[in-house]
This record gives C-alpha cells, sequence and structure tokens, in this order.
C-alpha cells in the first residue's frame, strides 16, 4: 500500500513539475523584463534538474516506463521530414 501511495505522489510531482515548466517557458518568452526573466529561468532550471531527479528514481523503483531509444536512422529520416 505504501509502495502505491510513492509511486502516486510521484507521478504527481513529475506531472505538476512538467506543467509548471511549461508555464515558465511561456512566461520567459513573453517577459519584457530582462530581470524577471532570469529568475524565471533560474526557476525553472531548478525544476528541469528537480524533474529529472524524479524520473530517475521512479524509473528505477519501475513506478514509469520509458519509450525505447530510436535508432540512428529513425532519427535522421524525422530530421530530414522536420528540416
Amino acid at each position: 500500500m505504501e509502495d502505491m501511495e510513492e509511486k502516486i505522489m510521484i507521478n504527481d510531482l513529475i506531472l505538476n513539475l512538467k506543467s509548471d515548466i511549461n508555464m515558465y517557458e511561456n512566461t520567459i518568452c513573453e517577459a519584457e523584463n530582462i530581470g524577471i526573466r532570469q529568475i524565471v529561468q533560474q526557476i525553472r532550471n531548478n525544476n528541469e534538474s528537480m524533474l529529472y531527479e524524479l524520473v530517475k528514481i521512479a524509473k528505477l523503483k519501475g513506478y514509469i516506463v520509458t519509450n525505447e531509444k530510436a535508432e540512428t536512422g529513425e532519427i535522421e529520416t524525422i530530421k530530414k521530414q522536420i528540416l
């Protein structure tokens, strides 16, 4: 039961951090004041670091499963389509 509660809490934190990071990105793009922009960038960077660490923990505990790594050919095909 405790594992399930921990899994739910970690997944909730991951989702909230992702949402916050998106909000910070929008704020950074729209900020006219360089000081505010830099503060928000620092907050975003801290949240990205926290998100990275939480995802590592969640992977180790088996709480989340990531997608398979793309093959080099697949990456090149997508790059060509985008560019």
